[in-house]
């Protein structure tokens, strides 16, 4: 009969790779090999320690063998379910993980959208506050071009009224009368 290790490693070895342990490389083989080696090795010593060892019949390691592939079937029962379960959760966490994923880029994007809205809105207020501005500098510069011009014809004007003045003033003075000088008269 072979021991536990070598009959473990036999199974471990020749795990179908349908399994996805491919060639006992995988988690599975190796918890039943280590579970195996316990057992195996708990019963020695209890056997041993109970009654000095005896001669095992066919039909006794036969229901040890049953009893082993029970218990060992019972805990990879055991470990499907947790590993069910694992799984499920690691689903819904995926699943919870792309749902808020998918909340940060619908936020993300109304926000950009958002943004641009305000940035154009923006841009329009200034484009017509600028309008505005500039129209109202357009008219002052109207205004004061017309004032400007205005002024220099009231300057000017008030020139030759002077000097003309000056001119009567200064022939008044040489010719003594009035009636010798014409205003018209250079």
């Amino acid at each position: 009969m072979n021991s536990p290790r070598v009959w473990g490693r036999v199974w471990r070895d020749n795990v179908p790779r349908r399994w996805g342990f491919g060639a006992g490389r995988g988690l599975l083989p190796r918890i039943f090999f280590l579970n195996f080696g316990v057992f195996w090795s708990s019963l020695a010593m209890s056997s041993s320690a109970i009654s000095a060892p005896r001669t095992i019949t066919g039909d006794e390691s036969c229901l040890c063998l049953l009893q082993v592939a029970g218990e060992f079937r019972g805990e990879i029962e055991s470990d499907i379910a947790s590993m069910s379960k694992a799984v499920s959760e690691s689903e819904l966490e995926e699943r919870r993980i792309d749902e808020e994923h998918n909340k940060f880029m619908e936020r993300a994007q109304s926000a950009e959208t958002a943004i641009q809205q305000q940035t154009t809105e923006l841009k329009q207020l200034i484009d017509r506050q600028a309008d505005r501005l500039l129209r109202q500098v357009n008219v002052a510069r109207q205004q004061r071009d017309e004032e400007v011009t205005r002024r220099k014809k009231d300057v000017e004007m008030n020139r030759l009224v002077l000097l003309d003045f000056q001119k009567y003033s200064q022939q008044i003075k040489d010719k003594g009368t009035v009636r010798n000088c014409s205003p018209m008269t250079s």
